[in-house]
Order: structure tokens, then C-alpha cells, then sequence
């Protein structure tokens, strides 16, 4: 409702293992996440799901695993502004480093679209660029 997470439902299969479940709710005050284990969270109201498409996630201190149900702290720290390409060609973004329970670079043009992220899992780097003509992407 506005920029607050209200309520949340993931699903998510990875490594050919049965699916996860991930589910939000507003009660007692706050949110109550419940994971795969079935284990209730309380998350405390302002936080947001893991989820890299909305520039407003930097300004968070709190974030909601969309895909265990982990509830974390996260620091945000702005490393400046650099030229990404995109579908669009080459745009200046700003880039941010999340840490939380990982590390994640991600970069936002000037308009708060996301154009680019980096992270690593198990030794390895995975790089996500927009494909799509920034022009038809959502700005934040």
C-alpha cells in the first residue's frame, strides 16, 4: 500500500529441490513472514522484500528473503556513478553495494530504473544487465 510491503507470496525451485514457499502478512503490529519451515518472523513494518528492481530497497535497513523468509539487516553504501551499458545504449547510473546476508552491487539511472546488478554464489559472478529499452521499464 503506497511504497509499504503490505502482504507477499514467493515460490521459488532451485537445484532440482521441491519449492519453497515464502508468505507476508500485516499482524501484531508489524509483518509476519512465514518461510519454508514453516517458522513465523515477525519483520518490523517499512521492510522490504528482496527484490532489486526498485531504487527505494537503498534507503531500507531491513530486508525479507523472497526466498527462504530470512528477515535481515542490510547496509547500503552509494560508490558513485558510472557508465552501464544498456538495451538503450551506454546510460550514467548510480552504483550501490548491499550487504546483508550477501553482497550485491546494483546500479539505477538517474530516473531510479534498474539497469544492472553483480553478485557472487559459490565462487561464481553472475551479472544481470536490462535488456529492455529503458524507455518501457517501470521507474521507481
Amino acid at each position: 500500500k503506497g511504497a509499504a510491503l503490505q502482504s507477499m507470496s514467493c515460490t521459488d525451485q532451485e537445484d532440482n529441490k521441491p519449492a519453497q514457499n515464502v508468505r507476508v502478512a500485516l499482524g501484531g503490529g508489524g509483518l509476519l513472514v512465514t518461510g519454508p519451515s514453516g517458522a513465523d518472523v515477525r519483520a518490523p513494518i517499512g521492510s522490504v522484500p528482496s527484490s532489486w528492481w526498485r531504487l527505494d530497497l537503498m534507503q531500507k535497513s531491513q530486508m525479507i528473503d523472497s526466498r527462504t523468509g530470512a528477515v535481515s539487516t542490510i547496509t547500503v553504501q552509494r560508490i558513485g556513478t558510472e557508465t552501464v551499458e544498456t538495451a538503450s545504449g551506454p546510460v550514467q547510473a548510480n552504483h550501490y553495494r548491499l550487504r546483508g546476508t550477501s553482497v550485491a552491487d546494483i546500479w539505477y539511472d538517474s530516473e531510479g530504473r534498474w539497469v544492472k546488478m553483480l553478485f557472487k554464489i559459490r565462487g561464481q559472478t553472475f551479472v544481470y544487465r536490462a535488456r529492455t529499452p529503458l524507455t518501457n521499464a517501470p521507474k521507481a
